[in-house]
């Protein structure tokens, strides 16, 4: 379809050709939140046909349809992966609002914001929150710099996604397993974002856009997924903490 008409196409499908491409976009918002923000891709449509087969399992017409008519699936599965990068787009945006005033370059000039971006951006600091009196990094408690909590309450917990996504929250924690914690892809891909929206001040203190691509910041995604999973593998009870603590600050009214 034509830029701009996949959305018509959605909303001019059957009734029940609509719940299976709301399910599958809602089964691979999930994905990307709770398992990986940046999935490899072999096959566009063979990546996307997964997740409609399997909202549509109990209409076996769709299921035969889809893997009978390669175009048809094709077409469908374009609409599955715009909603990749549209939600990693609203995140991105959504970090972009809110990191001047989270980390007090607003009001800055150009050159003092240069400055403070780089200290920000070397080694990750950006990650850890600063305790307000010392102006020590609280390097005990990595992602949970406001601004990281604020891109994941602000763009992802907003109207029911608790409620919806209640089930797929765990707690890593024998000792506590009620003790729900955020999940490392949610995590990376805030991290990610506000990655991102400080390296557009980079270069002159002003804010230059920089498209969210894939190929430009999974790699920063990827290393805030390997931060996680070593400190886990050499301190899973403080990165449980860590994450619970993430649980509780963005599910607060």
């Amino acid at each position: 379809p034509a830029p701009g008409k996949k959305d018509v196409l959605l909303n001019s499908q059957t009734e029940e050709l609509q719940r299976v491409l709301r399910g599958s976009i809602n089964a691979v918002k999930t994905g990307l939140l709770f398992q990986d923000s940046y999935p490899p891709i072999i096959s566009r449509a063979g990546f996307a046909r997964a997740y409609l087969v399997s909202a549509a399992e109990d209409l076996p017409e769709a299921v035969h349809a889809l893997g009978k008519d390669l175009k048809y699936a094709a077409i469908l599965a374009d609409i599955l992966l715009d909603r990749i990068n549209i939600l990693r787009g609203d995140i991105k945006r959504t970090a972009a609002s809110v990191v001047p005033g989270y980390f007090q370059f607003a009001g800055l000039n150009e050159s003092n914001t240069k400055e403070l971006i780089e200290k920000l951006l070397k080694d990750h600091r950006y990650i850890f929150p600063v305790d307000p009196q010392t102006q020590r990094l609280k390097t005990e408690k990595p992602f949970h710099h406001p601004a990281l909590r604020a891109v994941i309450k602000e763009g992802v917990f907003n109207r029911n996604f608790k409620a919806n996504n209640m089930h797929l929250f765990i707690s890593t924690s024998k000792k506590h397993p009620r003790q729900l914690e955020l999940p490392d892809a949610m995590v990376a891909l805030a991290a990610t974002a506000v990655y991102a929206s400080l390296l557009e001040y980079r270069a002159t203190g002003e804010r230059q856009t920089i498209a969210f691509t894939e190929g430009a910041y999974e790699d920063t995604y990827r290393n805030h997924m390997k931060i996680l999973s070593d400190t886990r593998d050499a301190a899973p009870i403080a990165l449980h903490k860590v994450l619970h603590g993430l649980y509780n600050a963005v599910t607060s009214v």
